[in-house]
């Protein structure tokens, strides 16, 4: 039987084979991925962890060497930053537990010999390391081995004391760099030991995190197991920090680091003491889990902090270097360049786990977007929906094509909350937010349209509130068709008031056609600029099917083949616009399923929208009203979403999942098209009835 939580803590999840061989084991993947390092015999028997530059010879050296190490699950650091102009060697721990003073000593006497160039060891400021690290370079002095010792005190977070001092954190990566620049020119040994000196005063570091950390084979610590909580200044080794705070925004977050870090005596002095400020460095390092994503938010934000108060950032870098098993934190490294520390920063090495710190620009460049050899209209192909753009529309029909979008938008917008909650049974959990963004963009394009025509603002902001309003009502009504079984109510048509027959003699949406077609291209643009993945595509691919039809139509009798009319006119009855409609949903869902390979019954957007544009074309081959159309494709889309609940999905993302709570749910691309189906047939609707 597993334990309970109430048994206690327990250990940490892990890819291991064993606590006691987790190093070792890490050991053999780094060198076998690196073939320029070596190991000193005796690694397992003996626990000599200590990896060195494949190219190094002591005894025919003359550059000095630079030796640091540490406890394990810092990874890269220690041994990814062993190579020309970094480290010579570096000395391996257990899992944060320093280095015995053997090992430490059996590095130092593999890269230097008495009476050499000699060695300098880089220590982080824990007492651990530096009695280590400091014993064997007393024993490596006394067998003639000319040794000096850096430490790296760069936590600006918590002052440990006049004893014990401040941690060293992710910092010790750029004295590493310095010294192994210094050397790999040739410096004495004074002078790379002044190098990291420099280096070391010049630096100060700040760590933030969600978690404390997880030791292989060891119980899970709950400290931080409030996920509404960050801890300011906690230590690479999971140990308590400044203080715990409250989650705020990532730009205020940055706003207390960089303001601890502002006070730090490596970047107040020179300000203090009346000189000239010089430029920074700036290095964000993701602590064991924080995302790529997260690291450029909290470099854009402290690259905005620093500038806002005249600072200048010289070189910048996000990294992952400085690690503590799995943080879910991250560290800001801020360090003081002088144009010889700068130069030794920008030095060239081997080290496979460095990440060069670039120049940054001043500002973002762009460079102009090309023009579509197609595009002849003059209209920016890029951005439709920006600037005022989108077809000027003009009379009852344009009015009613806008309602339509707006209700649509409001519809899908509405149920962005729903639509996440069901994509995340078998997704990422963005399908109401990728859709809302598709909503607000075509939404855009009806103000745009309206607005070009010369609508006065105030009867634009009138249409629009009533029927995005009617789009919220379709959302409130529909979506409880696809809630749990328990909440569920029995699956019925919509009862939509008063009987669409009666328009049947209407006249129906009848825009201009070719209005119309620019109005769908718009929103075609408009969808493709703003919705990300694959609901975009089908999006666009629907509105250039509908485009399409409509421009087709023009200059026929409405496209039915015959080729009898002359003009658009021809497709301005009732009977015109549902056959058009039909067309134009039916090489829609054609070109949606030749694109993405999945079919009716498959469990996507498609199950709504194939049998939506199979009702359309029995009503227009009946001879039925536009509103009749409309709302049987609403109850087609709506009973072909609902179908979607209780049966594995066998295309889109959700196929890779096979569990019986994502065959269960419906699926949210079906039932965003379903929602927006249904708001347009809630518009012709209430038109149908205003005009009764």
């Amino acid at each position: 039987m597993a334990a309970s939580e109430a048994d206690g803590p327990r250990n940490a999840p892990c890819f291991t084979d064993g606590a006691t061989t987790h190093v070792d084991d890490a050991i053999d993947g780094m060198l076998f991925c690196n073939p320029q390092l070596v190991e000193l015999e005796g690694r397992r028997e003996h626990g000599m962890r200590v990896i060195v530059r494949g190219d190094w010879s002591r005894d025919t050296t003359d550059h000095v060497a630079i030796v640091s190490g540490g406890g394990s699950g810092h990874e890269p650091a220690h041994a990814g930053y062993v190579g020309a102009g970094m480290l010579t060697a570096a000395v391996c721990g257990d899992v944060f537990a320093s280095p015995s003073v053997a090992a430490v000593l059996a590095a130092i006497a593999a890269t230097a010999r008495p009476g050499g160039p000699g060695a300098l060891l880089i220590v982080k400021n824990y007492t651990g390391d530096k009695l280590n690290f400091g014993l064997a370079a007393e024993k490596a002095r006394a067998a003639g081995i000319a040794v000096r010792v850096v430490h790296v005190a760069d936590d600006a977070a918590v002052d440990g004391g006049r004893i014990t001092g401040r941690r060293g954190l992710a910092g010790t990566l750029l004295v590493h760099k310095c010294a192994g620049a210094a050397a790999a020119r040739g410096a004495c040994l004074s002078a790379v030991t002044a190098a990291a000196e420099a280096a070391a005063a010049a630096v100060a570091t700040v760590g933030v995190s969600l978690t404390t950390c997880s030791v292989p084979g060891a119980p899970r610590s709950r400290r931080l197991d409030n996920p509404h909580t960050v801890e300011l200044g906690l230590g690479i080794h999971g140990e308590p920090g400044r203080e715990a705070i409250t989650l705020p925004s990532a730009t205020d977050l940055v706003d207390r680091v960089m303001t601890v870090l502002s006070a730090a005596p490596a970047l107040s002095k020179p300000v203090e003491e009346g000189g000239s400020v010089p430029p920074l460095a700036l290095l964000v390092n993701d602590l064991g889990a924080c995302s790529g994503l997260e690291q450029a938010v909290i470099a854009g934000a402290a690259a905005r902090w620093l500038s806002s108060r005249g600072r200048c950032v010289a070189l910048a870098a996000c990294i992952r270097g400085m690690t503590a098993i799995d943080m879910r934190g991250f560290s800001v490294t801020i360090m003081s360049l002088s144009p010889a520390v700068q130069e030794l920063v920008e030095a060239g090495t081997e080290a496979p786990a460095w990440v060069p710190l670039r120049r940054p620009a001043a500002a973002p460049r762009t460079v102009p977007l090309p023009r579509l050899a197609a595009e002849t209209s003059g209209a920016d192909p890029w951005f439709p929906g920006q600037g005022g753009a989108g077809p000027p529309l003009d009379g009852a029909a344009a009015r009613l094509a806008a309602r339509c979008l707006w209700a649509a938008a409001a519809a899908v917008g509405s149920s962005e909350a729903s639509l996440n909650a069901l994509d995340a049974v078998s997704g990422d959990g963005d399908c109401g937010a990728t859709a809302s963004k598709g909503a607000c963009a075509v939404a855009a394009v009806a103000d745009a349209s309206l607005s070009r025509a010369g609508v006065p603002s105030d009867e634009v902001s009138l249409m629009r509130r009533e029927a995005m309003a009617v789009g919220r009502a379709t959302a409130s009504t529909l979506l409880p068709k696809f809630a749990g079984d328990e909440a569920k109510p029995p699956s019925a048509p919509t009862p939509w008031g008063a009987d669409g027959s009666a328009a049947g003699s209407a006249a129906g949406p009848a825009a201009d056609l070719t209005q119309l077609a620019a109005l769908l291209r718009a929103c075609e643009a408009a969808v493709s600029r703003s919705m990300g993945g694959s609901s975009g595509v089908i999006q666009a691919l629907l509105f250039a099917a509908a485009a399409a039809a409509a421009a087709a139509a023009v200059g026929t009798d409405g496209g039915d083949g015959s080729g009898a009319g002359a003009t658009a006119a021809g497709a301005r009855g009732s009977d015109g616009a549902v056959s058009l409609a039909a067309r134009a949903a039916k090489a829609g869902v054609a070109a949606v399923m030749a694109a993405g390979g999945a079919s009716p019954g498959d469990g996507t957007m498609v199950d709504a929208l194939f049998p939506a544009a199979e009702a359309l074309e029995r009503v227009a081959l009946a001879g039925g009203s536009a509103v009749e159309a409309a709302r049987a494709a609403a109850d087609a889309a709506a009973a072909g979403a609902e179908a979607t609940q209780g049966k594995a999905a066998a295309a889109g993302r959700a196929s890779y999942v096979g569990t019986a709570e994502a065959a269960a749910a419906a699926d949210p691309g079906a039932v965003a098209a379903a929602l927006w189906v249904h708001a347009v047939a809630s518009v012709l609707s209430d038109a149908a009835m205003t005009q009764g």
